[in-house]
C-alpha cells in the first residue's frame, strides 16, 4: 500500500525563478547520506522533456531526510507543468511534487533549479557517522527513494505521460518485499533486481546510483 505523505505544489527553491512563489527554506546545515544507508534512483523517460540530475540524499541534525536533485528543461518548446513522484521500497511512502508554472512565467530550455538551495545560506557537509543513531537509519535496512517523472506538458501541446510505467513500478517495489530479515547480499540482490527493471521500464541505458551502491 502506498502511503503519501506529501502532496504540495513544490518542493523546490527555484534558481530560474519561473515559479511566482515557493516555500522559504531557513538556513539549514544538511549531511550527505552514505549510500550504504539509503540510495537514490532518479528516471526520466528518454522521450521526457524534463531530465533530472545531481542527486543525492541528505539529512538533517534532527534526522529530517531530505532529496536533492535538479530538475532541467531539455526540450526545445517551454515546459508549462510537471510531475515528479517520490517514492521509498520501505513501506510505500511517496511525496508528490505537482506543479504548472504561472501564465506569466516560463520554464524555458535549458532552464534548471534544485530542489535544495544553497543561495539562502545552506551548507552541505560531508556525512557524521554519529547521524546514525538517528531512527531515519537505526534498526532499517537499507533505504532505496525512487524519484520518477510521471507527467510534462509542454507549451506547444506535447504532454509526456508516464503514469502507467510509474504503475508498474510501484507494483514491482511491493514484490521486493524489503525487511529487517533481509541480509545485506538480499538488500544488494534486491536493489539490482530494482535497478534493472528501471531501466527497462523507462528503456534508459543507465540510471542513477550505479557504481554506489
Amino acid at each position: 500500500m502506498i502511503m503519501r505523505i506529501q502532496n504540495i505544489a513544490v518542493l523546490a527553491v527555484l534558481v530560474s525563478s519561473f515559479l511566482g512563489s515557493v516555500f522559504a527554506q531557513e538556513k539549514t546545515r544538511a549531511y550527505l547520506v552514505n549510500p550504504d544507508l539509503v540510495g537514490i534512483v532518479t528516471a526520466s523517460g528518454s522521450d521526457c522533456p524534463i531530465e533530472l540530475g545531481d542527486e543525492k540524499v541528505l539529512v538533517h541534525e534532527n534526522g529530517l531526510l531530505t532529496l536533492s536533485y535538479t530538475v532541467r528543461n531539455r526540450s526545445s518548446s517551454p515546459v508549462v507543468s510537471f510531475q515528479i513522484r517520490e517514492l521509498s521500497w520501505l513501506g510505500g511512502q511517496e511525496s508528490i511534487v505537482d506543479n504548472s508554472v504561472a501564465k506569466d512565467q516560463k520554464f524555458l530550455p535549458n532552464e534548471s533549479f534544485s530542489t535544495f538551495s544553497l543561495s539562502e545560506g545552506n551548507e552541505i557537509s560531508a556525512f557524521d557517522d554519529r547521524l546514525r543513531t538517528h531512527d531515519a537509519f537505526r534498526n532499517r535496512p537499507k533505504d532505496i527513494w525512487l524519484i520518477i517523472v510521471t507527467r510534462v506538458e509542454t507549451s506547444d501541446g506535447e504532454i509526456y505521460d508516464a503514469s502507467s510505467s510509474y504503475i508498474k513500478l510501484v507494483e514491482f517495489v511491493e514484490t521486493l518485499d524489503v525487511s529487517l530479515e533481509d541480509s545485506a547480499e538480499q538488500i544488494r540482490r534486491k536493489e539490482d533486481e530494482l535497478r534493472t527493471y528501471v531501466k527497462r521500464l523507462f528503456h534508459l541505458d543507465r540510471i542513477s546510483g550505479e557504481g554506489r551502491k
